[in-house]
């Protein structure tokens, strides 16, 4: 009996930190070439649940485009210029109520690619989205968080 609760809190004790584990990764490359102002990019999530794993393909996805750049598409280069990282980190409650409030606006089309929940070190999901890089760096310009282009 006392093998039995063992062995059961090990199961659930290992569902629990799946479930409440996020995982920021590089797994986002370009889709497909498109013309500028566009990015084609397909993005791996984490998470026990579909919706949870998408959203964090989704935000795989924006932090990589922001932050680091996505190799072999026309955004090699972060979107928040040379010093990404601080830019990003300086204003982390501007890109919090962003990923919250206003991902879905950027994003032409998504597709789920596939949703295979199997542990917390494999991504359970990949997603296809086309972004539009144009309004993205509009918003960003506006928002006083990036310099407008030449000035």
């Amino acid at each position: 009996m006392k093998n039995v609760i063992i062995v059961l809190f090990l199961i659930f004790s290992g569902l629990m930190y799946s479930c409440s584990t996020k995982k920021l990764s590089g797994e986002t490359i370009s889709a497909k070439e498109k013309p500028q102002g566009l990015i084609e990019v397909t993005s791996k999530g984490y998470g026990s649940l579909k919706s949870e794993s998408v959203n964090n393909a989704v935000h795989n996805a924006f932090t990589n485009i922001l932050v680091y750049g996505i190799p072999q598409s026309n955004q090699k280069r972060p979107l928040l210029g040379n010093q990404a990282v601080q830019v990003f980190e300086r204003n982390k409650k501007y890109f919090d109520k962003f990923f919250k409030n206003d991902l879905s606006s950027f994003i032409l089309n998504q597709k789920v690619l596939s949703f295979n929940p199997t542990n917390i070190t494999e991504a359970s999901s990949e997603v296809w989205m086309e972004i539009n890089l144009d309004a993205l760096r509009r918003k960003l310009e506006n928002d006083k968080i990036i310099s407008t282009f030449g000035l």
